[in-house]
């Protein structure tokens, strides 16, 4: 009987340390291949399209409401001067305490803001038909389109491009994806970080770095 468990026993180590499989440590890093960085770069390239950002007062776009919106639209991606848009929007509650922090936003900001209706309807003139880039787009535009329908305001874009997405597939090293993170690994002034035309500022960069970065491999 021992030396049936002798036997046993080494068989184990023989098949633990010599037989098994290793893990394979690169397995879970993503590598493009030059066609699969040309698909990447058509799918998300745009020559004119908006840069959106939004902040809110919360995650759920049900309960929560959205405080300020900043979007740049550019007609031609060469061109240096863009067209800006911006506004704070009133709200009926005090904001939480965790946004103001976050934000710098405070309820005297809002105060001197416009209504979501007036600010919809506005944004909605300056994005019509036109791509919409942003990070974490389904959040933004999430937002966004639940507002415009509680609103009664028609809104059609004619594209969504998510720099989130893009980044993992540019940058698939990386631990985090945040847009700070972001920023700062690529070397890009946040600005006011949390700031939607701040943030909008920080998004077209990394979109255009992305793209560049795309070309380039």
């Amino acid at each position: 009987m021992e030396v049936v468990l002798v036997v046993l026993v080494v068989c184990y180590l023989i098949w633990y340390y010599f037989i098994r499989k290793k893990p394979n440590n690169t397995a879970s890093k993503k590598t493009y291949s030059d066609r699969d960085s040309k698909k990447i770069y058509r799918k998300n390239q745009a020559d004119s399209f908006i840069v959106l950002d939004i902040e809110t007062t919360g995650l759920k776009q049900e309960t929560c409401k959205i405080i300020e919106i900043g979007a740049i639209k550019i007609n031609n991606i060469n061109d240096k001067e863009h067209q800006t848009f911006h506004t704070m929007i009133k709200i009926d509650n005090k904001l939480p305490k965790k946004i103001k922090d976050l934000t710098g936003i405070t309820d005297s900001d809002l105060e001197d803001g416009i209504t979501l209706h007036e600010a919809l309807v506005s944004f909605s003139e300056f994005a019509k038909d036109n791509v919409i880039v942003a990070h974490n787009a389904p959040f933004d535009l999430g937002f966004i389109r639940h507002n415009m329908k509680q609103e009664g305001i028609e809104f059609s874009i004619s594209k969504a491009i998510d720099t989130l997405e893009l980044s993992r597939d540019v940058f698939p090293h990386l631990k985090s994806y945040k847009l700070g993170a972001l920023a700062d690994y690529i070397g890009i002034d946040k600005g006011n970080a949390h700031r939607a035309i701040d943030d909008a500022k920080v998004t077209l960069l990394l979109y255009t770095t992305c793209l560049e970065l795309l070309k380039k491999k």
